[in-house]
């Protein structure tokens, strides 16, 4: 499907939802996911320019002020959710890549996602992603965490300062391994240690195995 021009005006009814269900929450939301990411956050949502793709008769035709909300809030809470798993690494990998520190609702016209998900812009933006026939489909979910930790790792290895590991999976990393497996490493090191007869230091070499993986034939997108 094309991309589709934006509507030159939209229904009375429209309107009137985009005032009272979207434009009267939007300075809310903005200020609730400013104090979440800890930086000033923006809003860049065009009604008229996703309105086109709402299918005739749904409630992203004749809601699409309650269904903009709705987006939002649920950006709100999976961004809440990112950050009290990924804590102060994640928060700041989300200002630094997506630096426009804005977000904003597309029409996913290069087909990344099903239903719903979400991408880091050429612009820094952090947008919203919908798919053909799709708009306002499991809105809750396109900016969940799986979601956003593969569109900041695709934004990572992509860009400018490309680095191997995210700070999240290196949060990861630090939540899991030492905590879990590092525990049960030590006794197999003591046995190896013993059978060699000398000291030898057990290196997980997250970076190769990290690189390795995410080349990998097999490797699924959100496996990060």
């Amino acid at each position: 499907m094309p991309r589709l021009p934006p509507a030159e005006k939209l229904p009375l009814v429209v309107r009137k939802d985009i005032r009272d269900n979207w434009e009267t929450k939007r300075e809310g939301l903005e200020k609730a996911i400013s104090d979440i990411l800890g930086e000033p956050w923006t809003i860049n949502i065009n009604p008229n320019a996703i309105w086109p793709y709402a299918e005739d008769n749904s409630w992203a035709k004749t809601s699409t002020g309650k269904m903009i909300q709705r987006y939002v809030a649920g950006a709100e809470d999976q961004l809440k959710s990112f950050i009290g798993y990924f804590g102060e690494e994640g928060k700041v990998e989300i200002n630094n890549i997506c630096s426009a520190h804005t977000i904003t609702l597309d029409f996913d016209e290069a087909k990344k996602v099903s239903y719903c998900g979400c991408e880091v812009s050429a612009a820094g933006e952090l947008v919203l992603l919908f798919s053909e026939g799709n708009l306002g489909t499991n809105i809750d979910d396109a900016l969940s965490r799986s979601n956003l930790a593969k569109a900041l790792k695709e934004a990572l290895v992509s860009g400018d300062n490309a680095k191997t590991m995210s700070d999240a999976t290196c949060t990861g990393i630090d939540k899991q391994y030492a905590p879990e497996i590092a525990p049960e490493v030590a006794p197999e090191q003591e046995k190896l240690n013993k059978i060699l007869g000398t000291e030898v230091a057990l290196d997980p070499n997250f970076e190769a195995v990290f690189e390795k993986l995410k080349v990998g034939p097999n490797s699924p997108d959100d496996w990060e």
